[in-house]
């Protein structure tokens, strides 16, 4: 059985190229020796102390889940800009006006008999 065909991605113009080529057969772009993989942050496991990539949700090693950051709490309610005296002023009419109308009432009830 034959080993497949190793290609990578030309940097210019996006073609398979094969993989051992200095140059893109479609558009001619010189290409770099070896492409460096990005460096991987490495944390150690809560239990075992085995360092492992950041990215991983478990530890290679011993299977130890990897903690959630924390749930930071959501915001407190904020009214909407200019709305800030709107709502005391209506509390405040309303208080009055609740007297207001059971006074009218009264009188009104009154006055008839």
């Amino acid at each position: 059985m034959s080993e497949p065909e190793r290609i990578r991605f030309c940097l210019e113009c996006g073609e398979a190229m094969p993989y051992d080529d200095a140059s893109c057969p479609a558009c001619g772009a010189s290409q770099p020796d070896s492409v460096a993989a990005p460096a991987r942050e490495l944390r150690p496991c809560r239990l075992c102390s085995e360092e492992y990539d950041a990215a991983r949700l478990f530890c290679p090693r011993c299977g130890a889940e990897r903690r959630a950051p924390p749930v930071l709490p959501l915001p407190a309610h904020v009214p909407p800009a200019g709305s800030e005296g709107r709502l005391p002023m209506l509390a405040a009419v309303l208080t009055l006006l609740g007297p207001l109308v059971l006074l009218a009432a009264v009188l009104a009830a009154y006055a008839r008999t």
